[in-house]
């Protein structure tokens, strides 16, 4: 009782032997939602569905252009354009074919990945969007640019539902909707935590970066964040006690880039840098445990630390697929003509 469509499918995936993102239930031709109650399907007939596995990039790059990628072939599904600036901020839900951008041209655009199309355009913001979180399933989304302004979305009616300011230019958003709560990271170095409820901020994390901070995550649920800046420093927060438990410091990087866990709780940490290489850090002894060599300079990142896989978006215009136990790149590619690739989305997984 009160079990979801989610639930079903995990449980099938242990038995499977697949990853549960892989999975579908379908009644008549329908395929239900995970977030559906499995009650009323108890004694229906449903076919179980298993995706193929291809795994997928979506890469934002600095002429205001968007890649797909698959990343088993290093082949470029398609290209898609509208924006007419710097593509700074993703966030996509491979598996709804769904994506959202946020670009220097002050606009949002929301996109069809199998049509490889822009479905719609946002404008309220006066400034570049830089930082975007979106919740594809409920038609809602965060976005904060560098006009200092943070606005709450309805994707599917085109409007912002409401509109409010920030410490100062926001690069980071990253907001968890069940719990109508958010997390900002700002040039100014302020971490900011948001009731989205109310629009109003609940919190600003003290003496934490220097820098500009370029990605965040929270747990609201179990009170924790982490935040990552240029000024080479990564903080884990407690945001019950308002405090930073633990710091991580990459001495040496110039204009640091990091990615973090699917999960706050992730133990590792990968950063990478303008000038080369890749470094994976454990946070628990917030100690650097394996380092890439060579020139590469990056300036996006993605990873899946439980399949120690990573992929890096350089200032070349390359691709890059690269194995953490080894530190090895085992693939690249290079289809974006020398222009920067500025923001990546990642599924790991295939969908």
């Amino acid at each position: 009782a009160g079990e979801a469509v989610e639930e079903v499918l995990q449980r099938a995936a242990l038995m499977l032997g697949l990853p549960a993102s892989r999975l579908r239930l379908a009644q008549d031709e329908r395929v239900l939602e995970p977030e559906e109650e499995a009650q009323p399907f108890v004694d229906a007939t449903l076919d179980l569905v298993a995706l193929s596995a291809m795994p997928k990039a979506l890469a934002g790059c600095e002429d205001g252009s968007l890649h797909l990628w698959d990343l088993d072939a290093l082949e470029r599904l398609g290209e898609m354009r509208g924006h007419r600036g710097v593509v700074w901020a993703l966030a996509a839900d491979f598996p709804r074919q769904r994506a959202l951008s946020g670009a220097s041209d002050s606009t949002l655009r929301l996109w069809d990945l199998q049509r490889l199309e822009c479905v719609r355009v946002f404008e309220a913001h006066s400034g570049a969007v830089c930082g975007v979180s979106a919740d594809f399933w409920r038609g809602r989304a965060l976005s904060g640019a560098d006009d200092g302004g943070l606005i709450f979305w309805d994707l599917e009616d085109r409007g912002s539902l409401w509109q409010t300011s920030a410490a100062s230019a926001v690069w980071s958003v990253a907001a968890d909707l069940p719990a109508m709560a958010a997390i900002t990271g700002s040039d100014s170095g302020a971490v900011q935590l948001w009731d989205l409820r109310s629009s109003t901020c609940s919190g600003t994390l003290p003496f934490g970066h220097q820098g500009l901070v370029q990605v965040v995550s929270a747990d609201f649920a179990a009170g924790l964040a982490v935040s990552g800046s240029d000024d080479g420093l990564l903080c884990i927060w407690d945001l019950r006690r308002l405090e930073c438990l633990r710091r991580v410091e990459a001495p040496g990087r110039i204009s640091p880039v990091w990615a973090l866990g699917d999960e706050v709780h992730t133990p590792q940490t990968l950063v990478g840098s303008l000038n080369g290489g890749l470094e994976l850090w454990d946070l628990e002894e917030t100690a650097c445990i394996r380092a890439s060599t060579g020139p590469a300079a990056f300036c996006s990142l993605a990873a899946n630390f439980g399949l120690q896989l990573a992929v890096a978006g350089s200032f070349s215009g390359e691709i890059s697929f690269w194995d953490l136990t080894s530190m090895e790149k085992v693939g690249s590619a290079e289809g974006h003509a020398g222009v920067a690739v500025r923001a990546i989305c990642v599924d790991f997984h295939g969908s």
